[in-house]
């Protein structure tokens, strides 16, 4: 299965416990990010293992190989916590607990009861 350059592998031969030298344990805290940029020369294959992730919004399935392309850039985001394995080289990859998904929510979420308060009480109340 393929999805914008995205393949799932759930091939349990693939799954089993023979790993290359590449394969790494990540652990996310809550509400945190790794940002992956897939070197030029290989895919890379993405595993999670324990919680809920998703890329861009769309949840990512647990127990079940994801092979990225070469060059693909792409940051994967939890609520809560998770645990993922990693087989392949970066060119970069980072952990960051500031998210962009974060700061959106909070002002989507800011904005929205602005206009809830403004409609129901009438008043004007300047925005952040």
């Amino acid at each position: 299965m393929s999805y914008c350059g995205l393949s799932m592998n759930s091939d349990a031969t693939t799954a089993s416990t023979e790993f290359s030298p590449q394969v790494r344990r990540v652990k996310l805290e809550k509400q945190s990010e790794i940002r992956i940029h897939v070197t030029q020369i290989s895919p890379l294959k993405l595993r999670i293992l324990h919680g809920q992730v998703e890329i861009f919004g769309s949840e990512l399935p647990r127990n079940v190989w994801l092979t990225f392309p070469p060059l693909q850039q792409f940051a994967v985001f939890t609520w809560y916590g998770a645990t993922l394995e990693i087989d392949g080289v970066t060119e970069t990859d980072n952990t960051s607990v500031e998210c962009a998904q974060l700061s959106t929510s909070t002002k989507t979420s800011g904005y929205v009861l602005n206009k809830r308060l403004c409609f129901f009480t009438g008043a004007f109340i300047i925005p952040y």
